[in-house]
């Protein structure tokens, strides 16, 4: 088996409960129709099993507006500056792939999960990769 080389980390929102989620994401990794290579691990933010290096919390920190959703939806809501730190969940993706590779595959994965919420008009999250260089976060 090879090394793990791209890693990927979905922090974000969502109505349902981990138990939900996982539950899910064992529907959608078995899916004939979606070749993954990525390997998950979904954890609550404030669990004790996560384990984040010190430039990932320092990203988590920053504050933005961090809701994904349509323009006309978006003039509807007050702007809510919040820290990734502050969501209630991560989703780890861990693959033989590139950083941004791995992140592009859980890109789908949250997209596919996304729609299970409650309110499916609005993603409240952010993925955060390193580049492949490994020098500097993205926050997608």
């Amino acid at each position: 088996m090879k090394k793990d080389v791209g890693t990927a980390h979905a922090v974000f929102d969502h109505s349902h409960s981990l138990e939900d989620l996982r539950e899910a994401l064992v529907r959608i990794n078995n899916n004939p129709n979606v070749p993954q290579k990525a390997r998950y691990e979904l954890h609550h933010q404030d669990s004790s099993g996560l384990e984040l290096d010190v430039g990932l919390q320092e990203v988590l920190k920053a504050p933005d507006d961090y809701r994904v959703m349509s323009n006309s939806l978006r003039a509807e809501y007050p702007e809510d500056r919040r820290t990734l730190s502050d969501h209630k969940y991560v989703l780890v993706a861990k693959s033989e792939e590139g950083h941004e590779s791995t992140a592009q595959e859980l890109s789908y994965t949250m997209n596919q999960l996304h729609l299970l919420n409650d309110d499916p008009r609005i993603f409240r999250g952010a993925i955060v990769h390193k580049s492949e260089k490994g020098d500097k976060y993205h926050v997608k």
